[in-house]
């Protein structure tokens, strides 16, 4: 495997390692908004998060990855983020981040005890103007919904894994809640053109007298 997949491979892996639910009673949720100005994002969590890190290699590449998380024991709802070595910005973004999305099923049956995963579908978007992709993937007797965000050279994960009988309230209101703090810088619009000024007809010469 080429070091960049390694790298996607390294993200999704520790973050569902992370961010699987269970092991806890089902407690109520209690809505909140956390911001770090570190990992600079802000979002509703139903918690306050715990924050976990871990060091992942991929290839000869050393990576960190920072990761928030609430555990309500039906449902776990988490943001990680990995910042990646500069040469990630020389890829194309859409197959970045739709690798993301093929590889969340393999790593979910990897790193998750007896999944038998299934990617249910991944839909291309944008967030604050950079870009980003949808994706639902069916773990066994769970549901993992996820929102992969490329902001330069940091990719962001938003997720939630929980039970089949849980609604995807808390799914909806981190995604629409999720603000960077920095506002990214607009793309300027491709200035047009200025259309080009006509030339005054001629004037016409007066048609000589007849005698």
């Amino acid at each position: 495997m080429k070091p960049f997949p390694r790298i996607l491979l390294a993200l999704i892996t520790a973050a569902l390692m992370l961010g699987a639910c269970g092991g806890q009673e089902p407690e109520q949720p209690e809505y909140q908004t956390f911001t770090n100005t570190e990992a600079n994002f802000s979002a509703d969590f139903p918690g306050e998060p715990r924050r976990e890190s871990r060091t992942e290699n991929a290839g000869d590449v050393r990576l960190n990855l920072v990761h928030f998380s609430v555990d309500n024991g039906d449902e776990a709802v988490s943001v990680s983020y990995i910042d990646y070595p500069e040469a990630i910005a020389q890829q194309d973004p859409t197959a970045l981040l739709d690798s993301i999305a093929e590889g969340a099923a393999g790593a979910a049956d990897g790193n998750i005890e007896g999944a038998d995963s299934e990617l249910v579908s991944k839909t291309p978007t944008t967030v604050e103007g950079h870009q980003a992709i949808d994706f639902e993937v069916d773990i066994d007797d769970r549901e993992l919904q996820a929102r992969a965000i490329l902001v330069g050279t940091r990719m962001y994960l938003m997720q939630v894994v929980r039970e089949p009988d849980v609604d995807d309230t808390s799914y909806q209101r981190l995604i629409e809640s999720f603000e960077l703090l920095e506002a990214p810088s607009p793309t300027p619009p491709a200035e047009e053109s200025p259309a080009p000024e006509e030339s005054p007809a001629a004037e016409e010469s007066p048609a000589p007298a007849q005698t």
